[in-house]
């Protein structure tokens, strides 16, 4: 009976040691890279598309005539495996006021384009540009980027990918 006992106790204290060393302060990101081992695994971290820089080219187009945006995109999450990245150009439209109800995500923009990737690395930047073809005419106008306009990419956060 004492065998039992003590072999349930061992048991006891390595179970409350392995809940000890799961329940840190320290992110998976972290102790992946630290070479440690886990007794479950943790997901990848989702990617985190952000729009880094925007720039118009030329930067006072002429009425009428068609100017380039360069959007410049940024994952800041976990690798994105094979995806495609929609980059949408907004003109006098807030892109967070055509937000649909059921898919959160913001209808297309008056110009965009869409790429493949066989994947975004982690901390990788890109840019792409889209052209507003025809161009605008006479006046002021404000722009909007938004980069994953479609919801595509599954994201550990979407409410950052616009500018």
């Amino acid at each position: 009976m004492k065998s039992i006992r003590f072999e349930y106790i061992f048991f006891f204290i390595s179970l409350l040691a392995s809940i000890a060393a799961i329940n840190t302060n320290t992110t998976p990101n972290a102790l992946y890279a630290s070479g440690n081992s886990y007794p479950y695994p943790y997901p990848d971290p989702l990617p985190d598309l952000i729009v880094t820089n925007a720039v118009i080219n030329p930067s006072s187009p002429a009425p009428n005539t068609s100017f380039d945006v360069s959007i410049t995109i940024k994952n800041q999450g976990g690798a994105t495996g094979p995806v495609t990245i929609y980059r949408d150009v907004y003109i006098g439209t807030d892109p967070l006021t055509l937000i649909d109800s059921n898919t959160g995500c913001p209808s297309a923009g008056d110009f965009f384009r869409f790429d493949n990737f066989a994947n975004l690395d982690a901390g990788q930047s890109d840019t792409k540009t889209v052209t507003v073809t025809g161009g605008l005419p006479n006046g002021d106008y404000q722009l909007w980027v938004y980069v994953d306009s479609r919801c595509l990419v599954d994201e550990a956060g979407e409410a950052n990918n616009g500018q």
